[in-house]
Order: C-alpha cells, then structure tokens, then sequence
C-alpha cells in the first residue's frame, strides 16, 4: 500500500519540478524584456533602444502566447509605432500595424416592411437600407468597441 503511494508522490514532485522549469524560463525571458525596457524608456533612449526592445518583446510573444500582460503591452507597441508612422505620412505601412490589433468590418442591412410607431400613429416603411461600420480593439487589459448606424 505504501509503494504505489510513494510511486504516485514521487511521480507528482517529478511533474511539478518540470512543470516549473517552463515557468522559470518564461520568468527570465520576461525579466530580459524588461531590462530591455528600462534602457528603451531612459530619457537619452535611441530609436535602436526602442527597437531593440520592441523586438525583444516581440520574440518573448511568439514563445510565450499566453503570457497576458506581454500581448497587451506588445499591442500597444504596435498601436503607437502605427500611429508614428501615419504622422510621418506612411499611411500603407501604418495600416499593416493597425491591421494586426484593430479589427473592422462594416456593410448595409436591408429591411423590409419596417413599422414605425410615432405620435401621430403608424408609419410603414416598404424597404430601407441601413449601413454601418464597427472598429474593435481588444486586448486583455480593455475592449473598446464602436459603431455607427443611420
């Protein structure tokens, strides 16, 4: 009876210490990332600084896609180097950053046989056309979503 109970503790301190090595990789990778942003957001910073960190924090994203508070920070990176480079005029390449954290959509919904309820009574309406546009950007800190219909 003691046997496979001692198996089975054994067994689980096993899993536990490998399970942790993961967690201590992505711990200092993540302290890395920030060493790289004290030197990016040091008042005589480079561009370089700033890239380098950037890219920094890019490379810890793809290896660690569920570490939460990388991929909100990594898009508002992205967020902010669109922005820049639309203020310089570089609206095409702009928008290939915009495209990976803004998601749009938008089209016209047709109606038909819509009934209106006024103060004078009934109004019927046989076929109106309705557009509208969605911009969303989502990260895990916050969901900002807007709309417009006529």
């Amino acid at each position: 009876m003691r046997r496979p109970l001692l198996a089975c503790a054994a067994a689980m301190v096993f899993a536990a210490c490998g399970a942790g090595s993961d967690s201590a990789d992505s711990q200092r990778d993540w302290l890395h990332v920030l060493s790289r942003k004290k030197a990016a957001m040091a008042k005589p910073s480079s561009t370089q600084e700033k890239q380098v960190y950037a890219d920094t924090l890019g490379a810890f994203v793809q290896r660690h896609p569920t570490h939460e508070r990388a991929r909100a920070v990594y898009q508002r990176i992205q967020l902010d180097f669109a922005r820049e480079l639309a203020s310089l005029g570089r609206h095409q390449d702009a928008i290939r950053f915009y495209r990976a954290v803004l998601t749009a959509d938008g089209g016209a919904a047709v109606v038909k046989n819509e009934v209106f309820v006024t103060g004078i009574g009934r109004v019927q309406v046989p076929k109106a056309v309705k557009p509208y546009a969605r911009l969303a950007y989502a990260a895990d800190a916050d969901v900002v979503i807007g709309g417009a219909l006529s």
